[in-house]
């Protein structure tokens, strides 16, 4: 299942990692949200802070592809309860750049679900589950 998901957003004069900038993507519709981001001053904003192009509203065109292959690659790997993967749409299609283990739950929430309303536990229960099968029973 999907839990979350986020486009990040590049800008200028400011450090990536500590300073993300991104959108939440609505998991159903590929339509993203408000920008925002770690430095509290963002706020929320339908437009990109920086060129003012419109951000909330607009809908990633692939999502449904972009969805399944990541869906498609979290089954080869089913000891893990969540992985953050880096997609991206190519000319060749949907690709996977990478996964991570450790993939910013912070700011996947700053304009979407707490992780409690989207399956979180639930995922990291159903993975245990599956990798010690008899360690509910204990």
């Amino acid at each position: 299942r999907v839990i979350g998901a986020l486009i990040r957003m590049g800008y200028t004069g400011r450090e990536f990692i500590p300073s993300v900038y991104q959108a939440t993507i609505d998991l159903e519709t590929g339509v993203l949200g408000f920008a925002t981001g770690r430095q509290a001053q963002w706020g929320y904003g339908e437009t990109h802070i920086e060129t003012g192009a419109r951000v909330a509203g607009r809908r990633i065109e692939n999502w449904p592809q972009l969805k399944a292959i990541a869906l498609r690659a979290h089954e080869q790997y089913p000891w893990m309860p969540t992985i953050g993967w880096d997609a991206l749409d190519s000319d060749q299609g949907p690709l996977l750049m990478e996964a991570n283990a450790f993939w910013g739950v912070d700011v996947s929430q700053l304009d979407a679900p707490f992780l409690g309303e989207v399956g979180y536990a639930e995922a990291c229960l159903e993975a245990y589950d599956r990798e010690r099968p008899n360690a509910s029973k204990a």
